[in-house]
C-alpha cells in the first residue's frame, strides 16, 4: 500500500517538477533559443552581429505596433510579431547598447499622436480603424532615423532594413565614393568646349554628391587612396595600365570596386577627327585584362539586341511618324533583373542603351559570378559601327541574328583571388621579386552599359532642363545607390543574406476568417448606413428648426429619438467590430492551444496514464 502511495507521489512530484522547470526557464531562459527553421529564420547574420558590436553610444528603437487593431489582418499582425522577435534578438545581442520600447497606439490616443509626430505612416484598415507599423531608432544627441512603415512583403530583407538603419545611425559620417570617369557626368565644365554637349552636371552625379563624398580621382593615377569605402570607375576608355594596376590593387586589399564599361557609349563624347574623314570614333571601353582577372569576357565592340525587350521609338516615315522597336535600346523587368540580390532590391524597370555581352570565362572557379541583368533567348549580338551607320531604326533588323548564347549584362563577382605579380627594382632591371597578394572577400560588380546612367534613359528631361528637379521614370539610379549602399556599409552589410519567408499561413484558417470578416462586415455595412440615414435625418430637423426660439414637444421627442437611435447604432458598431476582433482572436488563442498544449498534454498524459497504471500494479 505504502509503496502505491509513493508511486504517486512521484508521479505528481514529476508533474510538478516538468511544470516548475518550463515556468523557470520561459522567465530566466529568454535568451537561450535554438533556432529549429530551415532557413535559420530566427538567428542574427555575422554581418548584424559584426554592427551591433561595433556600436559605442546607446540608441533607443521605438516600435510602433498596432498589434490589437491587426487582429484580423494576419498579414500586418505576422510581420509586426515577426520584427518584435527579431528587434528583441537584437537588444539581446546588443549587451545594453540597444533599448526597445514597444508601443501600441490605442486610437485618439496620446500615443497615436506620438506615432504621427514622430513620421509613422497611418494605415487605413476600414472605415474608422487604423493602425500603425513602423520604427523610430535615436541616438543620445539629435541622430534620428524614422522607417514610416515596415512593408510585409519587404519581410525577406528585414534584417538588413534594421541593420542598416543601426549602422547608419552608429556611424553617420558620409561615405567616400572614388570616381574615374571618361565621361563629362560633371557637366560642360570638364570637358573640351568645341565637343559641349552638356550644361550641367549629369543628374545621376548630383544625386550622388547628395549623398556621399565624392572623390575625383586622376585618370592616370598610380593608386587609389586608401580611405575610399567604394570605387566607381565610369567608360574606363584607354586606361592607362598604371590606374588598372591601382585599381587591381585596390580590389586586392579588399576595396570594393563597382565598373561600368560599354562596347558603344552614346553619351561619349568624342567627335569625329577632322583628319580622318569617314573614320568613325572609337566610343568603346574594354579594359580585357582587368576583366579577365575577375573570370570576365565583353564581346569587343558588339551590342546585345533583343527583340522581345527593345523599346519602341517614334521614327519619321514618308507616311508620317510612327513606333518602331529599337533593337540596341532594351527595357529589363523581372525576371531579366535578378531578385535574389540585394543590388537589385526594390528594382522595377532597367533602361540600358546599346549595352554590352558579359560572358564567364571559362575554366573560372576562383569566382563566384552571379548574373544580375540578362536578356531572353531571342536577343544576339550587331556590331557597334552598324547601329551608327544605320538611319532607319527597322533596317536593324536585317542585321540581327538570334543566337544560342545567353548574355549578360551585369555581373556580380565575389570569392576568393591570387595574383602573382612581377615588381621590377628601379636600381636594377634584371632583379625581379615574386609578390603574392591575396584576398578571400573580392568584391566587384560590372555593369556592360554606361548609357544606363545617362539622364534620358531615367529621368524626365524636359523637368530636368527646366526646373532641375530629377524625377525617375526607371530604377537606373537605384542600382547604383543600392550597389554603393551595400559596398559603402562594409563586409557586414554586404553579407547579410536575404531571409527565407517568415509567414506560413493555414489556409482553412484564412478561409475561417475571410467568412466571419464577411458577415461582420455586412452587419457593419447595414449598420452605417442606419447611422447615416439617422444623421441626415437629424440634421434635416435642426436646420428645419434653426431661428425659432421654442421647438415643439413633437420636434423635441423626435429629436431625442433620433439621437437615442444615433447613440444605439454607434454602439451597437463598435460591438460589431469588436466582436469581429476578439472572434479572431479566440480562433488564433484555439490554434496556439492545439499547437503549442496539445502535444505536450497528450505526452502528459500518457505519462501519468503509464505511471499510475504501474502504481496500481
Amino acid at each position: 500500500m505504502f509503496e502505491r502511495y509513493s508511486s504517486t507521489l512521484n508521479v505528481i512530484a514529476a508533474t510538478t517538477l516538468f511544470l516548475g522547470v518550463n515556468i523557470l526557464s520561459n522567465q530566466l531562459l529568454v535568451d537561450l533559443k535554438i533556432d529549429m527553421t530551415s532557413d535559420k529564420l530566427y538567428t542574427l547574420s555575422s554581418g548584424t552581429k559584426a554592427i551591433i558590436k561595433s556600436i559605442e553610444d546607446p540608441i533607443d528603437l521605438k516600435f510602433y505596433f498596432s498589434a490589437k487593431q491587426f487582429s484580423g489582418i494576419p498579414e500586418l499582425k505576422t510581420h509586426g510579431q515577426l520584427t518584435k522577435d527579431m528587434l528583441e534578438e537584437y537588444v539581446a545581442s546588443s549587451k545594453g547598447k540597444l533599448n526597445l520600447l514597444i508601443i501600441d497606439p490605442e486610437p485618439f490616443s496620446e500615443a497615436e499622436d506620438e506615432a504621427r509626430h514622430d513620421g509613422i505612416r497611418r494605415i487605413p484598415l476600414s472605415p474608422g480603424r487604423s493602425g500603425y507599423l513602423g520604427l523610430v531608432a535615436t541616438d543620445s544627441t539629435t541622430g534620428k532615423i524614422t522607417i514610416p512603415f515596415l512593408k510585409p512583403d519587404d519581410e525577406i530583407d528585414l534584417e538588413y532594413d534594421l541593420s542598416k538603419l543601426i549602422l547608419d545611425l552608429s556611424k553617420p559620417e558620409r561615405k567616400k565614393v572614388g570616381l574615374i570617369s571618361s565621361l563629362p557626368v560633371l557637366g560642360s565644365a570638364s570637358i573640351k568646349r568645341q565637343n559641349e554637349r552638356a550644361e550641367r552636371p549629369w543628374a545621376i552625379y548630383q544625386l550622388l554628391d547628395e549623398n556621399y563624398e565624392i572623390v575625383r580621382i586622376n585618370y592616370d593615377s598610380r593608386d587609389i587612396p586608401d580611405n575610399i569605402d567604394v570605387l566607381l570607375v565610369l567608360h574606363p576608355k584607354n586606361l592607362p595600365e598604371s590606374t588598372e594596376g591601382a585599381i587591381e590593387n585596390y580590389t586586392l586589399k579588399g576595396g570594393k570596386l563597382i565598373v561600368f564599361v560599354d562596347p558603344f557609349a552614346e553619351a561619349d563624347p568624342t567627335a569625329p577627327d577632322p583628319s580622318t574623314p569617314g573614320v568613325i570614333p572609337d566610343l568603346s571601353s574594354n579594359p580585357k585584362k582587368l576583366l579577365a582577372k575577375w573570370g570576365v569576357e565583353m564581346a569587343s565592340r558588339k551590342v546585345i539586341v533583343d527583340p522581345s525587350l527593345a523599346v519602341n521609338v517614334n521614327f519619321g516615315t514618308p507616311e508620317g511618324p510612327r513606333k518602331i522597336p529599337y533593337l540596341p535600346w532594351l527595357q529589363l523587368r523581372p525576371p531579366h533583373i535578378s531578385m535574389d540580390s540585394l543590388f537589385t532590391r526594390g528594382l522595377s524597370v532597367l533602361n540600358v542603351g546599346s549595352a554590352g555581352s558579359l560572358q564567364v570565362l571559362t575554366g573560372t572557379t576562383t569566382f563566384k559570378h552571379h548574373i544580375l541583368l540578362s536578356v531572353t533567348e531571342n536577343s544576339g549580338l550587331i556590331e557597334s559601327q552598324d547601329i551608327i551607320k544605320t538611319g532607319n531604326p527597322s533596317n536593324l533588323f536585317n542585321k540581327y541574328e538570334k543566337d544560342k548564347k545567353d548574355h549578360a549584362i551585369a555581373i556580380h563577382v565575389s570569392g576568393g583571388s591570387s595574383n602573382i605579380r612581377q615588381v621590377t627594382s628601379n636600381n636594377n632591371s634584371e632583379h625581379r621579386t615574386k609578390v603574392r597578394m591575396g584576398n578571400d572577400n573580392l568584391d566587384v560588380l560590372i555593369i556592360a552599359d554606361t548609357d544606363i546612367l545617362s539622364d534620358r534613359f531615367w529621368i524626365d528631361g524636359r523637368r530636368f532642363a527646366s526646373s532641375g528637379e530629377i524625377q525617375p521614370i526607371s530604377s537606373n539610379a537605384n542600382f547604383l545607390l543600392n550597389a554603393i549602399e551595400l559596398y559603402g556599409g562594409g563586409g557586414e552589410l554586404i553579407n547579410l543574406r536575404n531571409r527565407g519567408k517568415f509567414s506560413r499561413p493555414f489556409k482553412l484558417v484564412e478561409e475561417l476568417r475571410r467568412k466571419a470578416e464577411s458577415e461582420h462586415r455586412e452587419q457593419e455595412k447595414e449598420l452605417r448606413a442606419k447611422l447615416e440615414e439617422t444623421e441626415k435625418r437629424l440634421e434635416k430637423i435642426e436646420q428645419s428648426s434653426e431661428g425659432m426660439v421654442l421647438l415643439t414637444e413633437d420636434q423635441k421627442n423626435e429629436i431625442n429619438q433620433f439621437r437615442s437611435e444615433q447613440k444605439k447604432t454607434r454602439k451597437e458598431l463598435r460591438s460589431v467590430q469588436h466582436k469581429l476582433i476578439r472572434e479572431i482572436e479566440q480562433l488564433g488563442n484555439v490554434l496556439k492551444i492545439i499547437n503549442i498544449g496539445l502535444i505536450p498534454f497528450i505526452i502528459l498524459s500518457l505519462g501519468l496514464a503509464v505511471g499510475i497504471r504501474k502504481a496500481y500494479r
